[in-house]
């Protein structure tokens, strides 16, 4: 809270026509992302009773964007604009939960400026872009300029005050100082930080290959199918304005099992992970890459035990909670026999699930 104040304090005495750097906007529209998302468990309903600090942090962080889409020089062509729409996007939405916060008819200027900006921003792509108001940008803004007028109906002008109704005295202001406590160690840390993934699946093409076997039909030994089955824990950071990038590292251990001749074998691969996914929608759909080199062990022989290369693409859903997963390994490279295949597997993050469980405590 300190940093947010001191930015807006700062952006108060910036130079009229408006001094300010590339640096300078980014940081602010950091700051104001990360704001928001500290507080974004908080007030997505109308909160009684009101939230004073959220409601400050929302007010504040909604300022800091409102510098951005004023002073920013977005680039030309459809990805300016986008992110020009998605930057006011964030200003309302700031403002529409600093009112929520503290809902009532002395707060409905949250509601009336958040509706102003909208309200300019659907101009100018109609008048300035001349784009139709079925565009992806103007439909989104659109929707949530209707949700903040049907909150604005819905306010109701209090009767003038009598001696006996009449507060004594000015109602008091939203204050600096927290009115809750701080969230708990974890939540204020380490929420969205950690992952741990089980799995289950079919090993698919499973092939072992052995170029110094004696007879050639020894050479290429192909399985009909497999079972896959493990675990991958692990951390992620969620980068970007709106985080919508998302890096990860950590490692997968799983075990395929298949049966050759009445006989069960079982391939151990513990492989290292390297991800990059993108949050298409930052809770119901996300697309993932990962690069995925390790070992395999154990397989049909003793003398089995050679390096792995490998990778997989995946689909995920519920802020990232259930995937599903296809991907495909190679452990010839380290040497001239080695498993060979492919793997489709569907996976649930404990930690997404436990953190999904504490957003929903707080509200």
């Amino acid at each position: 809270m300190p940093t947010l104040l001191t930015m807006v304090l700062l952006s108060s005495l910036a130079p009229a026509a408006g001094g300010y750097t590339r640096d300078q906007l980014q940081t602010r529209a950091t700051t104001a992302s990360q704001e928001f998302s500290r507080m974004e468990s908080r007030c997505s309903a109308p909160t009684q009773p009101p939230d004073l600090e959220a409601e400050l942090t929302f007010r504040l962080s909604a300022d800091l964007m409102e510098i951005v889409v004023q002073h920013e020089t977005y680039p030309a062509g459809r990805p300016g604009q986008s992110l020009r729409s998605d930057d006011v996007g964030a200003v309302a939405q700031s403002l529409e939960r600093a009112y929520l916060c503290n809902p009532g008819w002395e707060q409905r200027q949250y509601l009336e400026r958040a509706i102003k900006l909208l309200e300019e921003r659907l101009a100018h792509i109609r008048n300035q872009e001349r784009r139709p108001p079925s565009d992806p940008d103007s439909a989104s803004l659109q929707q949530v300029r209707e949700r903040l007028l049907a909150l604005t109906l819905a306010l109701t002008q209090p009767q003038p005050c009598t001696a006996t109704t009449c507060p004594k005295g000015p109602v008091a202001p939203a204050r600096d100082e927290p009115d809750t406590p701080p969230p708990p160690p974890y939540r204020a840390k380490y929420i969205d930080l950690f992952s741990l993934r089980l799995e289950l699946g079919a090993g698919l093409n499973t092939r072992f290959k052995d170029d110094n076997a004696v007879i050639a039909e020894d050479r290429l030994t192909e399985y009909n199918s497999g079972f896959i089955y493990g675990f991958a824990p692990g951390v992620r950071f969620l980068l970007g304005r709106h985080k919508r990038h998302v890096l990860a590292t950590g490692f997968r251990w799983s075990v395929l099992t298949f049966r050759d001749d009445d006989k069960r074998h079982n391939v151990h691969q513990i492989v290292a992970r390297f991800e990059y996914g993108i949050r298409l929608h930052e809770r119901w759909f996300s697309l993932h890459a990962a690069f995925e080199p390790g070992t395999q062990t154990r397989a049909r022989d003793p003398r089995f035990g050679t390096a792995q290369i490998g990778g997989s693409g995946a689909i995920c859903t519920g802020d990232e909670i259930f995937c599903l997963r296809f991907g495909g390994y190679s452990g010839t490279l380290g040497g001239d026999w080695g498993l060979v295949g492919m793997f489709m597997n569907a996976g649930i993050d404990v930690f997404r699930v436990t953190d999904t469980i504490l957003r929903r405590a707080e509200r």
